[in-house]
């Protein structure tokens, strides 16, 4: 065991233990922690396939950007490919992070995430563990692991997850907890989501996207403008504001009330339309996008 690790041991009767841990099956008698810690109201587990692909890993690390600037806990379990993904999207949103390990708080695994260990803990975000410090991370410790992720989280997404993945354990966890679980789906031809596609058969629900989550969730409102307008540059959103508050103005109008040129103008608003954050009524003037207001 590291000396000088700040180890925070919470047991069930402590009223910092999550609640939502407490109602599971097989819910374990004290967990560990390091880092940041405080029982949240919102967490979403973000789980999949350690061989991930590029797309895979990137809509992974999207979702738990946008979710994480939504202010939402991501869970996972600092394995390589998705959970690595996830959990680095969410840093990168300033957002806080949990991985749930297999082992004790103090045996990282894999050990060269060990860095992206450290990130989170020094983030806003911890370690978790029911094993004691010192622990070896075993096989069968991963699959009981995976009942804390999805029992600790609202609801469980599986990105990419082949037939023999662990995070298809996490779903089947978290359908017996009753909580939420959702997918992404792939192509019927890879084996990559074989298991994905699988999981939607049975019952879970198709998502694309973090608006597609949030939507699940019941936070529909806003979500999607929210997250669509997380890159949009300053010019850009003096537009958006400019026609949220009164739609139906064309360039000058525009130009007029932002105090850009309608050169400047017309190349925000191309770029306003591309992202589907604006529509143009067919006579010069413009709207926010329908698929805001849905």
């Amino acid at each position: 065991m590291e000396d000088n690790l700040d180890i925070r041991q919470i047991n069930q009767n402590d009223p910092d233990f999550p609640k939502s841990l407490k109602e599971i099956p097989s819910s374990p008698e004290s967990i560990y922690i390091r880092g940041n810690f405080s029982s949240p109201e919102k967490a979403i587990a973000i789980v999949g396939t350690r061989k991930s692909s590029p797309e895979g890993e990137k809509v992974a690390g999207t979702m738990a950007f946008e979710l994480a600037k939504r202010g939402m806990v991501i869970v996972s379990g600092l394995a390589f490919g998705i959970d690595s993904a996830a959990h680095q999207g969410a840093l990168e949103a300033g957002g806080t992070t949990w991985a749930v390990l297999g082992g004790g708080i103090d045996k990282v695994y894999p050990t060269s995430n060990k860095n992206l260990a450290d990130k989170i803990i020094q983030g806003s975000g911890c370690l978790i563990s029911e094993y004691p410090p010192g622990t070896e991370s075993l096989a069968y410790q991963f699959i009981l692991r995976n009942r804390l992720i999805s029992g600790i989280s609202q609801a469980v997404v599986v990105i990419e997850a082949p037939q023999k993945s662990g995070a298809l354990a996490t779903a089947r966890f978290a359908f017996k907890q009753k909580r939420k679980v959702m997918a992404v789906p792939g192509s019927c031809s890879s084996f990559r989501f074989a298991g994905s596609n699988q999981l939607i058969r049975e019952g879970a629900i198709l998502v694309r996207n973090a608006a597609d989550v949030l939507e699940e969730l019941g936070e529909k409102k806003d979500a999607q403008e929210k997250i669509k307008l997380v890159d949009l540059n300053e010019n850009q959103k003096k537009i958006f504001e400019i026609v949220k508050e009164k739609e139906g103005l064309d360039v000058d109008n525009i130009g007029q009330l932002t105090k850009l040129s309608p050169q400047e103008v017309g190349a925000q608003l191309m770029e306003l339309v591309m992202k589907e954050i604006i529509e143009e009524t067919g006579t010069g003037k413009y709207i926010i996008s329908q698929k805001l207001k849905v």
